[in-house]
């Protein structure tokens, strides 16, 4: 007896058809919904947070860690950014009352990031000083300072003393070196033009080594489970009106400009975005200069004056100099901007200069020709072994350009009752995030930073007055 054969169902001709004229309507809905954004809800939140690094995570965290109202918290974000990995050294780490202040609130907050984050033993974080760290990029022998001129020598003594006023005996070393002490503690150095220098013997609280990628990623996770909600997308337009509010100071009623709405082309998936309202009470801006240009554009805040903060460029050059390779050095910052730091992994160099302040040509903005021109030349004036190097990579980092003096915005905005900045900084602070996050969120929740005057050295009087606050250790 033979087995019966298999049986075969075939579609008709019809079915197929069918079928095919329901893939291709699938396919119009899906392009049409890539093409055009939808309308949603409203997003309702009683602060606003626009920026995507560790500057407007750092604040997003301290205001539900720290909220006495509980006040609801949303971080808008773009779609693509990338944090830098580490903070470009500078002069201006040490030379106020206020920076030295931020150095030791971010310094003490690193140290006992576990208790502060309440981690489990399981999930602690290693935060020590030695060997391959968590947020530490292995510990360079400290920071040294230098400078050419009578005039930084003057400055490295007015705030070597700063320092030293600020600071228990002891607790940090700190100390002045002329051209032969400078030879002399270290031998690969050429202090021959050099008048000054000020080294502190620990980086610890120099905060130059922290790895900012992952203090972002732990710090954002943290605040995510405080509550704070993050959207991603792109805005598309500001609201803002004119209200009569009470100014308790004075005890007068006043017409003042008040932000209270955005609208977002927020990103759903890979495909799909929909335009959503997002209304607030308060709105802080912790973004990028091109994106803070933006909104100022949309509010009207760039009428009177020019916006202060541009997006810029530098380049953080990686090079090989075997010579050195063995030679604790420690890290380099000049009066002019120039910088440098070992890696203890690889031990190669990175250096660079702090802005590109003075250059001023296409031709000479060109990263190789930057190299040659600007960063070489002086690197081998200090440092003669770097005469014979191999460049070995060349990192393109972005950074926001405050045009009155490089340093940051931090406060309510004159012109708009409700709009706070943190911007400006050059990427220069970006180690220091805990610390601003921390001092931002105290004024937009209280009216006043319990931790720092940021009024004195941030604020927006500066850019009303034009008034510079110096930082480089030169003329």
């Amino acid at each position: 007896m033979s087995c019966p054969k298999q049986l075969v169902l075939k579609p008709c001709r019809a079915f197929v058809q069918a079928n095919r004229q329901l893939s291709s309507l699938s396919e119009i809905r899906q392009s049409s919904m890539k093409s055009k954004p939808t309308e949603t809800d409203s997003i309702k939140s009683d602060i606003c947070v626009i920026g995507d690094g560790i500057l407007a995570t750092s604040v997003a965290y301290w205001l539900r860690a720290t909220n006495p109202h509980n006040e609801s918290v949303t971080v808008v974000g773009s779609e693509n950014f990338n944090q830098s990995k580490f903070n470009v050294p500078t002069n201006s780490q040490f030379n106020s009352v206020e920076s030295i202040q931020l150095s030791k609130f971010t310094n003490k907050f690193i140290r006992r990031l576990n208790a502060e984050f309440k981690l489990r033993p399981t999930n602690n974080v290693q935060t020590g000083l030695s060997g391959k760290d968590f947020l530490y990029e292995r510990r360079s022998i400290g920071l040294l300072q230098l400078s050419e001129s009578t005039f930084g020598e003057s400055e490295l003594i007015k705030y070597n003393k700063l320092f030293k006023q600020l600071f228990e005996s002891g607790e940090y070393a700190s100390e002045l070196l002329n051209s032969k002490q400078l030879n002399e503690m270290f031998t690969w150095l050429n202090g021959e033009n050099i008048r000054m220098g000020r080294f502190h013997s620990r980086d610890d609280l120099a905060l130059t080594n922290i790895n900012l990628v992952q203090l972002n990623d732990l710090m954002k996770t943290k605040a995510e489970q405080l509550g704070v909600q993050y959207v991603t997308g792109k805005i598309k337009s500001m609201k803002s009106e004119n209200k009569y509010e009470e100014d308790s100071r004075y005890g007068v009623t006043s017409l003042r400009k008040n932000c209270n709405e955005l609208t977002l082309d927020k990103r759903i998936s890979q495909d799909l975005s929909a335009l959503t309202n997002l209304k607030f009470k308060k709105l802080i801006l912790a973004c990028s200069a091109d994106q803070s240009r933006l909104i100022a554009n949309m509010l009207n805040l760039d009428k009177n004056y020019q916006w202060p903060v541009e997006d810029r460029q530098r380049f953080i050059y990686e090079i090989r100099c075997d010579d050195l390779k063995d030679q604790e050095i420690p890290v380099i910052v000049d009066s002019f901007g120039l910088w440098i730091r070992k890696d203890q992994s690889s031990k190669n160099f990175y250096c660079g200069l702090n802005s590109h302040e003075g250059i001023d040509t296409e031709e000479e903005l060109n990263k190789v020709t930057a190299f040659s021109k600007f960063v070489w030349p002086r690197l081998t004036s200090y440092i003669p072994s770097t005469k014979s190097i191999d460049l070995i990579n060349v990192q393109v980092q972005n950074y926001d350009y405050n045009l009155i003096d490089d340093n940051g915005i931090v406060g309510l905005h004159p012109d708009i009752h409700n709009v706070f900045t943190i911007l400006g900084f050059s990427g220069n602070h970006e180690h220091l995030s805990p610390a601003l996050g921390k001092a931002t969120s105290e004024l937009v929740l209280t009216k006043r930073s319990n931790l720092i005057n940021l009024d004195k050295s941030f604020s927006w009087r500066r850019v009303l007055n034009n008034s510079r606050l110096k930082q480089r250790l030169s003329n």
